[in-house]
């Protein structure tokens, strides 16, 4: 297994936004991969992270992989070169362990890329790019981080980027009841909304593109005022004086909060937190003199704060990784030499029915039944013994044929 890695470790949100695959796009890079060789292939894409998971033994790979992703996103490779990480065999799969298991994320041990690892398989797989070794290396990985979370306390205390965001906003000279704008309607909208009201807002605004998912949300019950606009609202919204907070957490590949959407000046100052993979609100923003605007990026130092017992369960989860990965090599050696058994039973079953018609034959020709099973078992005996014979016969060095002479004893005794 190849894996090509972006993530937040190495790629600042500038390079991360620009390689982000929307869902169209994911659809569209389906189906140009084959014509840059890959037979199989998984796109894993979230706000903190794009891999590409494949598995081939061709040269080149890792070239074909980042061309792949630079021409699919129309970015030159020089731009994001250096930010890459490759991994292959047993680091490729420790890798995506720990980044399904949530070891790898801002956040450490949060659930919701778990999720996401799922759903990048599934819609491989869906679209027929992944192939029986990939699917038993994902089965594994599953199973892993199960029992990792299951065993440790990796995914308690819940730190996740909204709650952290929250808490940041907090810090904030904001109202006692300030009035917010939420754009999207997603996972993390929601989880915005179940955090938010340590903020005691006076009022939430939802703005979504697609209407009933606004509605499905706002249908929760809530300690505030919940309203529903549409994004051909947005610059009535922004130019309203009593805003306080604007939170972005769509999956948009363009800014939904331009600058030139906001007045150049306001009475009182206004807070935004972009929590959007390609950004929901443009840097420019920021440069407002009312305005104070936080990336997810900007989240991570919050987040390091807050993740001390997730750090002693990750040495556990450790532990139980090095396990896992013995455990798959096992697995795995079986599954090849079983492709190897059921070749060689197919082979012994040959035998065994040529014999069988042979000796059919000599009865209904009248030969007596004791010769013609002892012939027959003599013949299978031979033929069964002429290979190894002539592996050991032709041996082109004496430590060859004692290592075929052990192998045998092995196997039969």
């Amino acid at each position: 297994m190849i894996l090509l890695s972006l993530n937040y470790h190495h790629a600042p949100i500038e390079i991360r936004e620009r390689l982000a695959f929307s869902p169209t796009q994911l659809h569209d890079a389906y189906i140009h991969a084959e014509r840059y060789g890959f037979l199989h292939l998984i796109i894993l894409s979230t706000c903190n992270r794009v891999e590409l998971i494949t598995q081939s033994e061709c040269p080149g790979i890792c070239e074909r992989l980042s061309q792949f992703l630079g021409e699919m996103k129309g970015v030159p490779l020089s731009e994001f070169q250096d930010h890459l990480k490759f991994f292959q065999g047993d680091a490729a799969l420790e890798h995506l362990i720990r980044v399904a298991s949530g070891l790898d994320s801002m956040v450490m041990g949060e659930p919701q890329i778990f999720g996401q690892v799922k759903q990048a398989y599934q819609e491989a797989k869906t679209a027929g790019w992944v192939n029986a070794k990939l699917d038993f290396t994902f089965q594994h990985v599953f199973n892993t981080v199960k029992t990792i979370r299951h065993q440790t306390m990796i995914g308690h205390c819940p730190v996740s980027v909204a709650y952290s965001s929250m808490k940041l906003a907090q810090t904030q000279a904001l109202p006692p009841h300030p009035e917010v704008l939420l754009l999207g309607a997603g996972e993390t909208a929601a989880l915005i909304l179940k955090h938010i009201s340590t903020l005691n807002p006076k009022k939430v605004t939802l703005v979504n593109r697609t209407l009933e998912n606004a509605q499905a949300l706002a249908h929760e019950r809530y300690p505030f005022e919940m309203r529903i606009k549409r994004p051909e609202q947005l610059e009535a919204l922004c130019h309203s004086e009593s805003l306080d907070v604007i939170i972005g957490t769509t999956a948009s590949e363009t800014p939904w909060i331009t600058l030139n959407m906001l007045p150049k000046a306001r009475q009182r100052p206004l807070l935004c937190i972009d929590l959007a993979v390609p950004r929901d609100i443009e840097a420019q923003v920021g440069t407002l003199p009312y305005v104070t605007l936080y990336s997810i990026d900007d989240i991570q130092s919050l987040i390091q704060n807050n993740t001390l017992q997730r750090t002693q369960a990750a040495l556990k989860a450790h532990t139980l990784i090095e396990q896992s990965l013995k455990d798959f090599n096992q697995r795995k050696h079986f599954k090849d030499a079983e492709h190897d058994l059921v070749k060689f039973r197919e082979h012994l079953h040959t035998l065994k029915d040529q014999a069988m018609r042979d000796a059919k034959r000599k009865l209904q020709n009248g030969q007596d039944p004791q010769s013609v099973l002892e012939a027959m078992a003599r013949t299978l005996v031979n033929t069964l013994l002429h290979e190894p014979s002539s592996r050991l016969y032709h041996a082109d060095s004496k430590h060859h044929q004692e290592k075929l002479v052990d192998s045998i004893k092995l196997l039969w005794g």
